[in-house]
């Protein structure tokens, strides 16, 4: 019963932090639970959490990008670009979606060609990028920006700003990706035992491309989504937002060494950073703290990530053991 309980506890951490930091916020101040804050933590998570989805995908598989934060700053400077140019909002948007993949075709090729730390070669395209985001806009933020995207990023539909419903769609199809086709078995297997994925059969190299490929789509809705809002393209866009959604992801349950993935978990994780951040807000902290707290945060989630790993392996020794016992019983009696 005991490891029950843990077990539902480690599985559902995010939704029972959640609660707790909800509950904790509510006798703190009112305004907290008003429908028009809740509805704003949301619609502010949503980029974060847009990439948390990516994310699920890019771990599960077993390896990290860091360079998603500049990819932001540079998919919203790119359609901004465009769209100064005349060209219409889906355009931008799809341009902005295949410049994502090629990024993500760009870092597969030097991970799996060169045989790099994926840690280490995102973090130098982190740098590469956000250099090249600074040249390219000239450190001024560009204004125009299409009617129809402000709208993606600042619109409501039936009372409900327009970036929840992206964000549901994005959740939708990754979590339906990870449950119910081969290519998120592929990305288990892959995260779970690389050696052995291939062994089976399975295409290692094809799937590190698809995730990071699949991350740059997330990158560019997200980036949508963020540019809009703003309605203009900041240089700085994006700036260290690859922490928040790793941290997300973390805490939902899904592993940094791949093979386990949560998806639903990614989401209430992304909305416990997005309470946190909301919380200090409304306690009118110093902004400062925020960054204390969410590295905090991302320290607890690892520490959670590793805690995690240990039990559920304990908990699968002991009941390997108990099944061999109980075999050895059964044929000492029937002989």
């Amino acid at each position: 019963m005991k490891n029950k309980v843990s077990g539902f506890i480690l599985s559902n951490k995010a939704a029972i932090i959640l609660l707790v930091l909800a509950a904790g916020m509510s006798l703190v101040t009112p305004v907290f639970l008003t429908q028009t804050n809740l509805v704003n933590v949301i619609r502010q998570t949503s980029t974060s959490a847009i990439l948390a989805c990516g994310y699920c995908m890019i771990l599960g598989a077993g390896y990290i990008d860091l360079s998603v934060g500049s990819q932001i700053g540079m998919m919203g400077a790119l359609m901004a670009l465009l769209m100064r140019a005349g060209a219409p909002t889906i355009v931008a948007i799809l341009a902005a979606m295949v410049f994502g993949m090629l990024l993500g075709c760009m870092n597969a090729f030097i991970i799996t060609t060169f045989e790099l730390p994926a840690f280490i070669v995102t973090l130098a395209s982190q740098q590469i990028v956000r250099g090249a985001v600074y040249l390219i806009t000239g450190m001024v933020p560009i204004l125009d920006m299409n009617e129809s995207y402000v709208w993606l990023g600042q619109g409501r539909i039936l009372s409900i700003p327009v970036p929840i419903y992206i964000l549901a769609v994005v959740f939708i199809i990754v979590l339906l990706i990870m449950n119910r086709f081969k290519f998120g078995r592929h990305i288990l297997a892959v995260g779970g035992n690389a050696q052995a994925a291939y062994v089976s059969g399975i295409h290692t190299k094809a799937v590190v491309y698809k995730v990071y490929m699949a991350m740059g789509v997330c990158i560019a809705i997200a980036a949508t989504v963020l540019t809009g809002r703003s309605a203009s393209a900041q240089p700085s866009a994006g700036l260290n937002m690859e922490m928040d959604a790793i941290a997300a992801v973390v805490v939902g349950g899904t592993s940094m060494a791949g093979g386990v993935v949560n998806v639903p978990g990614a989401l209430f994780g992304s909305l416990i950073v997005g309470v946190v951040n909301n919380a200090m807000n409304l306690l009118k902290l110093d902004s400062n703290w925020q960054l204390v707290a969410k590295g905090g945060l991302i320290l607890f989630a690892v520490i959670l990530d590793k805690a995690s790993a240990k039990f559920m392996n304990k908990t699968e020794r002991a009941s390997a053991i108990k099944a061999m016992a109980a075999s050895g019983t059964k044929n000492g009696n029937s002989n």
